[in-house]
């Protein structure tokens, strides 16, 4: 059992090493995607480094200026280098480093040792066969970067030695997320806002203005009547048959439902309002007015209802007074409005 440090003890630099590592990551002490130790193409077969801070397996590096590395002559054979902070602990020194690739191979491995020799990636330089040139566009930056223990990265470049629920910032996916120890996983999904923003507007089957039903001078008494729907703006998720008057849903998942029928004034009675199935193998919403209610009478039907894909749908009404009853006529006073707000 060994702890450390403390005064009159000798502390290796490898025991300092791995109590360095667990207060900060290897990475880039920089903004993710500085300029921080970012490489880029010199003149001729040669790259430059920016200036930069980083944490190498505990250990710190600091340079002050724009570095030059010189890559090997190219072969004839395409071949990837890799640009690498070179820690060797039996040097006592960080260095920046090309290891070169081999012709007509991918990029070369990392050397990556707990107590010996660690290299942390910068980038990766492609070079053509023949080039006399390297070209900035075809390099690969593999920085990582310090965090608050909270990482920052693009999924190529997502921490290799992760352990369970590291937590980050992914650059290329737009969004956090987590290392469960086998896969990563979206902490919250990128593109949910986007998502719900089209469930809240999506479909409207009907909006309120250019929607009414036509004014019918015979609803008779003691009978149900499917409303005759005169106008429809039809929007995804819903269809409407102008002849029929039945709306269809087209994607099974969960609908606020409004209907909105108004009777003329000058007939007493009970008024009754459906939202149905066509098939009249479900009764989805109903509501009444009872007798002599006086003055024009206005139904609503609102509410929630999960439909199955293929429900077809009528809005349908009864009255009972002895006589026929008119609808008020205008978009205002007939509507239905039918909006998906969840699977």
């Amino acid at each position: 059992m060994t702890s450390y440090p403390f005064d009159n003890q000798d502390t290796s630099e490898t025991q300092y090493s791995h109590l360095f590592r667990e207060l900060a990551d290897t990475g880039i002490a920089d903004t993710h995607a500085g300029t921080g130790f970012k490489v880029a193409a010199g003149s001729g077969m040669s790259i430059t480094i920016q200036p930069g801070f980083a944490i190498v397996r505990g250990h710190a590096i600091s340079s002050t200026a724009v570095e030059t590395l010189s890559l090997p002559a190219p072969a004839s054979s395409p071949q990837t280098h890799l640009i690498v902070l070179r820690l060797n602990p039996a040097l006592n020194a960080i260095t920046l480093a090309v290891v070169a690739g081999t012709p007509g191979t991918g990029t070369p491995a990392l050397t990556q040792t707990d107590a010996g020799v660690f290299e942390f990636p910068l980038a990766n330089v492609p070079v053509a066969g023949g080039a006399v040139n390297v070209d900035g566009a075809s390099i690969v930056d593999r920085r990582e970067f310090l965090g608050a223990r909270v990482g920052a990265w693009t999924t190529a470049t997502r921490p290799a030695n992760r352990r369970k629920y590291k937590i980050g910032f992914n650059a290329t996916l737009g969004g956090f997320e987590y290392w469960t120890g086998t896969e990563w996983r979206y902490l919250v999904e990128p593109n949910l806002h986007a998502r719900v923003a089209g469930l809240e507007t999506q479909p409207y089957a009907m909006r309120t203005g250019p929607m009414r039903a036509n004014a019918m001078p015979s609803f008779t008494s003691g009978a149900w009547h499917d409303i005759d729907w005169r106008e429809e703006l039809g929007a995804s998720g819903i269809t409407f048959h102008a002849i029929s008057g039945i709306f269809t849903i087209l994607s099974t998942g969960r609908y606020l439902y409004t209907l909105t029928i108004t009777f003329d004034h000058n007939r007493n009675g009970s008024r009754y309002l459906q939202l149905r199935n066509h098939a009249n193998d479900g009764l989805f919403a109903y509501a009444s007015i009872p007798a002599n209610p006086g003055g024009w009478t206005s139904l609503t039907l609102t509410g929630e209802h999960r439909f199955t894909a293929g429900t077809k749908l009528v809005a349908a009404l009864y009255q009972d007074s002895g006589a026929t009853v008119p609808l008020v006529e205008g978009g205002a006073y007939q509507k239905l409005v039918l909006r998906r707000i969840g699977a």
